[in-house]
């Protein structure tokens, strides 16, 4: 396919998308008419794709970062993207507090802390924790375990972090493998060596095997050492 050809494509992509997404009104009505929690799930991560590909006017930006290549939210679509999470606690009567991983942050110097999704003894309060270069797979890490608390509320959630810790990694894990198609093959197995890491050395627990993406660990083993 021709860069010409390519780049047209796209931007009748990049039209279709900023077209679907002026139709609030619509995308409201199928809010409301939605059965559960599941479909509204849903649909607020095709609001998110459509988002993420009107938003592409400008070339993908990848950072280096210990070795794998992650690719780099757009500092406006990550405002977009944490306000919409800041929205969507909001509706279940919950604060989501962002704090900024900057010089100002305790942890600033923690290369190896990307995000983190926090809970407080607040049960109407969570903060989570993003670098403003924030790599997607990472927001998307912390708003699945946002999603979980909406979810399943303070009390349950403090239960699962208290006796199977480990289920919450899980779950997001299962989010990032269903969604394989938004992240490049490294970013792939680098979630999955780190949720690996959580349940097997972290909390000496069993983690649920996948061969696939195992035969890619040799591939990448300098990478993930």
């Amino acid at each position: 396919m021709s860069g010409e050809l390519t780049v047209a494509l796209k931007k009748g992509l990049r039209k279709k998308a900023k077209k679907a997404l002026r139709e609030k009104s619509a995308i409201e009505r199928l809010r409301k008419s939605a059965k559960n929690g599941e479909e509204v799930k849903q649909l607020d991560e095709v609001v998110e794709h459509l988002e993420e590909v009107a938003g592409q006017e400008a070339k993908r930006i990848f950072k280096n970062i210990d070795g794998i290549e992650f690719e780099i939210l757009p500092l406006n679509l990550l405002k977009k993207y944490t306000n919409n999470a800041i929205k969507k606690a909001a509706k279940k009567g919950v604060k989501l507090e962002i704090k900024w991983i900057d010089a100002s942050h305790p942890n600033f110097l923690n290369r190896k802390l990307l995000g983190k999704f926090q809970i407080t003894l607040d049960k109407k309060k969570v903060i989570m924790h993003l670098r403003p270069e924030c790599p997607k797979i990472t927001f998307y890490h912390e708003n699945w375990h946002l999603d979980d608390f909406l979810e399943k509320g303070w009390k349950e959630y403090v239960n699962i972090s208290k006796i199977k810790p480990w289920l919450h990694e899980e779950s997001v894990w299962l989010r990032v493998l269903n969604n394989r198609n938004k992240w490049r093959e490294p970013e792939l197995v680098d979630a999955y060596e780190y949720y690996k890491w959580y349940c097997v050395e972290k909390h000496k627990a069993r983690y649920k095997i996948n061969m696939e993406i195992e035969k890619l660990l040799p591939k990448y083993k300098h990478l993930l050492n």
